[in-house]
């Protein structure tokens, strides 16, 4: 067994969950992630959208662009801070259950859900550039897990 998986187990012999537990506790970090990333999404598409063209039409003011940075932040903190650390946590809980991955795909992984978090955190803080620079890391390392798991379950 890998370092990985002795040190996930060790982890959760200490919560004392179950793997079926971690299965379901994952998915409904997931789901409420979901409900968190479609409200920031639809903030943005719905409200941000419709302010901007009225603040177009309108002539925009330093009062007007203060409401619009406050619905961009909470649509943020929704998605980018919200929705990614609750994904973060329910992927990385699946992956400490997952012991007899290949060690390259846990490896990848682990720096999806280091990045994961890297956003989360910069979302919190409000800092754009870390929020870039994860994302750029973070979003290949998913494609290159999501490419990997559709030819494991192609051969399957």
């Amino acid at each position: 067994m890998d370092a990985f998986g002795d040190e996930s187990r060790r982890i959760l012999r200490v919560v004392g969950m179950p793997i079926a537990a971690v299965v379901i506790a994952a998915v409904l970090l997931a789901a409420v992630g979901a409900v968190c990333d479609l409200s920031g999404e639809s903030l943005s598409v719905l409200v941000l959208v419709e302010q901007a063209t009225q603040r177009l039409a309108d002539g925009l003011t330093v009062n007007q662009l203060s409401g619009f940075v406050h619905v961009e932040r909470i649509a943020t903190l929704l998605t980018a801070g919200a929705a990614n650390g609750l994904y973060t946590i329910g992927g990385l809980l699946l992956m400490i259950k997952t012991t007899d991955l290949p060690r390259y795909v846990r490896w990848a992984m682990v720096g999806t859900w280091t990045m994961g978090a890297g956003m989360t955190f910069a979302a919190i803080l409000n800092h754009v550039d870390g929020m870039a620079m994860t994302t750029a890391v973070l979003f290949p390392l998913f494609i290159a897990w999501t490419v990997w798991l559709g030819a494991l379950w192609r051969h399957m």
